[in-house]
């Protein structure tokens, strides 16, 4: 049996990209037991700037293809999931993720890792979450300079290793940060990596989160480009989405495809 059947996830091809539809606490129990595999696993929260690019990027599409879990993040892809599927699917946000990892970490002493983001966010983002959940373990690893094509960094990974961590959570921007882990996500001993994004900013309080109401209305990107404009060129990526959609039904091919069996 597949571990979609098992858990009542489902996994569906989303313009050559699997990504899995499942209740939160589903994909949090995943995540989870991806520590006790034999291999490192990467977890990465897609978007449709994430398709956009990976539509472009031939080495950053066979990456989130080998990945363990691709989680719906954007609205716009959790919209067209849902409209294959007949029903509305949950979003899970990678800020969301880093609180419900900071969340097991104070129940359970796993032991977390932030690398990236912004000068200071991490720290910042590390602060708050331990003012929420106290008891976590979470380390905060030394800045770190990525090119736009990463490359295998063997000074850094030791330094991530010699830290213990168990989850790793890295926040470069996409697709450096997907790019980044598969080159050296074996070598920092973590068992399990997770491309973030800006979550150490929100988390940290560098940037804008929108209200309540208009992240359950998926209105959040509006909010965030509208209070940092220097998203705009996102916009454009979602502008772009559908255009790839239309693209792919004229070429024969469905945009979101039927479930896909991933097993264990």
């Amino acid at each position: 049996m597949s571990e979609d059947a098992a858990t009542g996830m489902e996994t569906y091809e989303v313009l050559g990209i699997p990504v899995t539809v499942g209740d939160r606490q589903s994909m949090l129990a995943r995540i989870l037991d991806l520590r006790h595999r034999p291999e490192p696993a990467m977890v990465v929260p897609v978007n449709p700037e994430v398709l956009v690019i990976a539509g472009r990027d031939p080495a950053f599409s066979r990456v989130l293809k080998n990945t363990a879990l691709n989680l719906v993040d954007g609205a716009g892809l959790a919209w067209l999931v849902g409209r294959h599927v007949g029903r509305k699917v949950e979003r899970f946000p990678g800020v969301e993720l880093v609180e419900s990892l900071a969340r097991e970490s104070a129940r359970s002493g796993l032991r977390l890792g932030f690398v990236g983001g912004r000068p200071g966010s991490a720290k910042r983002a590390r602060a708050a979450l331990l003012a929420s959940y106290p008891g976590g373990d979470i380390w905060v690893g030394p800045p770190i300079a990525v090119p736009p094509r990463p490359s295998r960094d063997s000074a850094y990974a030791a330094v991530v290793r010699s830290a213990g961590v168990e989850v790793l959570l890295v926040a470069l921007g996409a697709p450096k940060q997907e790019l980044w882990l598969a080159e050296n996500l074996a070598a920092c001993g973590a068992r399990v990596g997770i491309a973030v994004g800006g979550s150490f900013e929100i988390l940290g309080g560098l940037a804008p989160r929108a209200p309540l109401w208009m992240r359950r209305s998926n209105l959040e990107w509006l909010y965030r480009t509208w209070r940092e404009p220097s998203r705009l060129p996102r916009l454009i990526a979602l502008a772009r989405l559908p255009a790839r959609v239309v693209l792919a039904r004229a070429n024969g091919r469905a945009a979101v495809s039927q479930p896909l069996a991933r097993d264990a």
